[in-house]
């Protein structure tokens, strides 16, 4: 049909030329038969308009017999097109059944074996591949410049985090030893992460330039892998590059399927062997794996393992197409895990680098939620591997289509009950707005608090106040956008929205009254995060305020929840209100006989020499007298921090001072005797009490 296109464009070409000189000629006789010209020249411009007329006649019929010709071919081709979509549907029907046999026992196509030319089909596979590599690289020339450019972006970002990280010291700590070895090979984790990133630039790939971007990637994954779990023997990388050089062996040979059943079986049996010896509690892969992980590696594996063991028996029993997509599923799955694995160590390590800088240093947020960073950094970014290997996974198997067809016909899911439609997707897009809207909420409260607000000279508490405020209105915000998107309009919330204000009437009246509390602790500001109170029994710091409740954690570390309502309406000391200076008091006893004055000396001087006491208001000691045959001392600490570390190592000071100038710390002392009255009846009496109770009968009777 193409080749009759041709012909029929240049005879119609052609044809036009014709014309053109039929008609030249045909007003050159005209004028020759008018003018005085000879004979001879009448005959040859005669001849020559009799050529083209003809030539002109024979191209017409040329070209109603390519017309026809064409239409034919067009009908022709048309029945042909109708055929081959007839053939791809069976296909594809039959190919929904991979169980079906497509293929004779593994042993009786061995007997045959493959009768045609290996070499030259081998040769024209490889023409094809190349020639679609070119097709893909001109098509994607842009694309391909800015795959490149991101490549070199990524080398030069983390070459220049490995020149400053070589200048810290950070290698030197041991919880980061693994983010070290890895963030000193920056030209293999830029491949690495060009190469994973490489379904961001192209929409999709040829087969071959999918096999050679996995080979590629082997070798960033064989350098950093053994830095990643520590192993001295590489057996395991070597089975991973084993793996993956066969599965892409195998797929270059699809002109000669008993080469593929061949090099299928072998991977498959490789693989189930290698998946077990990993497995075993002694091997040196099983042991470099975290305790917490090994759980699930053994689920991985163990899966493998099966879907293995089926491609097997599939590959035996005729079932070529079942045993090629579970055991080209398999290695795909594990060696993206594997890219994936060591992508998130990657993009973690720099992270973990960035935290524990310099900046560090500079953001409050890092300062004082560091660790909670990084938590939620590494989570985050697991998820995200995590996430990019199941759909690999799925690809891998064939699955991915499915799974999406599946989890779009549960999304359309609806219930109806009246005049309410209730459907999955607004359920999903209800949590999930919400979700959004919390963590967003959160997120500014932190940053507002401790990152932005604290930079301006603001009055204590403000950064609080405007903190929570804007976390509360970001959640509500929140929570109108999650019922929009539900399908529910507040309009028909009035009814619920009346029978709540009966209820706060009647039912949440305390509620309501730590809520405007807590709007009053916010504005006010009585209180403070951080600041020292004593609420009734409770005393401690102040850990968190809310609308409705304030948090203290006590000395003793116990978190006590205490309605606002308490704060405002009941006595709070706040013993940091307007500073976080505070007076301890402490009672000291020497045994009498020393002088007051020299005994005072002693203390004061002790007083000066200790560390953590504040200048201003000074420290000082005073003589309250006689007490029980002892020198009665009130020491008055003055302090900012450290309120029962401070006086405890002041009174162990103290203690060392008295007992080095000879003087006593006073112990009152009674004595107990057991006695015995007339009836045999043991009894308890103390000394001090029968002696003051003789002087009080002496006293009587000298009355």
């Amino acid at each position: 049909n193409t080749d009759l296109g041709i012909y029929l464009v240049e005879t119609t070409s052609f044809l036009e030329i014709t014309e053109v000189l039929s008609k030249k000629w045909a007003v050159t006789k005209l004028f020759a038969d008018t003018s005085d010209v000879s004979e001879e020249l009448k005959k040859s411009i005669n001849k020559a308009l009799q050529a083209t007329l003809k030539t002109n006649q024979k191209l017409k019929a040329k070209q109603e017999i390519l017309l026809l010709l064409e239409n034919r071919a067009s009908k022709e081709l048309l029945e042909i097109n109708g055929i081959i979509n007839d053939i791809s549907k069976i296909r594809i029907e039959r190919s929904k059944d991979i169980f079906l046999a497509d293929a004779p026992l593994l042993f009786q196509e061995m007997q045959h074996g493959f009768s045609g030319n290996y070499f030259s089909l081998f040769k024209a596979s490889l023409k094809t591949s190349r020639e679609a590599i070119g097709t893909f690289v001109s098509e994607n020339q842009k694309n391909v410049f800015f795959h490149i450019l991101a490549f070199l972006v990524l080398w030069v970002l983390l070459f220049l985090i490995k020149r400053e990280f070589l200048k810290s010291n950070f290698e030197a700590e041991k919880n980061y030893d693994v983010t070290a070895k890895i963030l000193s090979a920056p030209l293999t984790n830029a491949l690495l992460l060009a190469i994973t990133l490489s379904g961001t630039f192209y929409d999709s790939f040829p087969n071959i330039l999918r096999d050679i971007l996995v080979l590629l990637v082997l070798i960033p994954v064989v350098r950093l892998l053994p830095r990643v779990l520590s192993q001295k023997k590489h057996d395991f990388f070597y089975f991973l590059a084993a793996m993956v050089v066969l599965e892409k062996m195998q797929s270059q040979l699809a002109f000669d399927q008993l080469s593929q059943r061949l090099l299928l079986l072998l991977l498959s049996i490789m693989g189930m062997v290698g998946f077990v010896l990993f497995l075993l509690p002694r091997s040196e892969f099983y042991k470099s794996v975290k305790a917490s992980n090994r759980k699930w590696m053994l689920y991985v594996l163990g899966g493998f393992i099966i879907i293995l063991a089926a491609a097997t028996y599939g590959n035996f029993n005729g079932n070529f197409q079942l045993s090629l997509l579970l055991t080209t599923g398999v290695v795909h799955a594990f060696t993206v895990g594997i890219v994936v694995f060591l992508a998130i160590n990657i993009v973690r390590a720099a992270f973990l680098y960035i935290i524990h800088s310099g900046l560090s240093g500079k953001v409050n947020i890092l300062i004082t939620y560091k660790k909670q960073v990084e938590d939620w950094s590494f989570l985050l970014i697991s998820l995200l591997g995590f996430w990019i290997w199941i759909k690999a996974a799925l690809r891998g198997f064939a699955l991915l289509t499915p799974v999406q067809e599946l989890l779009t016909a549960i999304n359309q899911t609806s219930w109806h009950f009246g005049e309410i439609t209730l459907s999955v997707s607004n359920i999903v897009n209800f949590i999930t707005i919400l979700a959004i809207f919390i963590v967003i909420a959160n997120t500014v409260n932190i940053l507002l608090r401790e990152e932005i607000l604290t930079r301006f000279d603001l009055r204590k508490g403000v950064p609080l106040a405007l903190s929570i405020l804007s976390r509360y209105v970001i959640l509500i915000l929140g929570f109108v956008l999650a019922m929009s998107s539900a399908g529910i309009s507040l309009s028909k919330l009035n009814l619920l929205i009346g029978a709540l204000g009966v209820g706060i009437g009647f039912g949440l009246q305390s509620i309501v009254s730590n809520f405007v509390s807590g709007l009053v602790i916010i504005f006010e500001r009585p209180v403070h995060i951080g600041d020292i109170v004593t609420a009734g029994l409770v005393e401690g710091e102040v850990t968190e305020i809310g609308l409705r409740s304030s948090r203290i954690k006590t000395y003793d570390g116990a978190e006590v929840i205490v309605p606002n309502n308490d704060l405002i309406s009941n006595q709070v000391t706040n013993w940091t209100f307007s500073d976080k200076r505070r007076r301890v008091e402490r009672i000291v006893y020497i045994d009498n006989g020393p002088s007051p004055r020299e005994v005072k000396n002693v203390i004061d001087a002790v007083l000066k020499a200790q560390d953590g006491l504040l200048k201003d208001p000074e420290s000082k000691s005073y003589f309250l007298g006689f007490e029980d045959n002892a020198l009665k001392f009130r020491i008055l600490l003055w302090m900012s921090e450290g309120i029962l570390t401070t006086p405890s190592e002041l009174l162990m000071n103290l203690h060392d001072a008295l007992t080095a100038n000879g003087y006593k710390t006073y112990m009152p002392v009674q004595k107990v005797v057991l006695e015995q009255d007339d009836n045999k009846t043991p009894a308890f009496k103390v000394i001090g009490a029968e002696k003051n109770k003789a002087d009080e009968q002496k006293d009587e009777s000298t009355d």
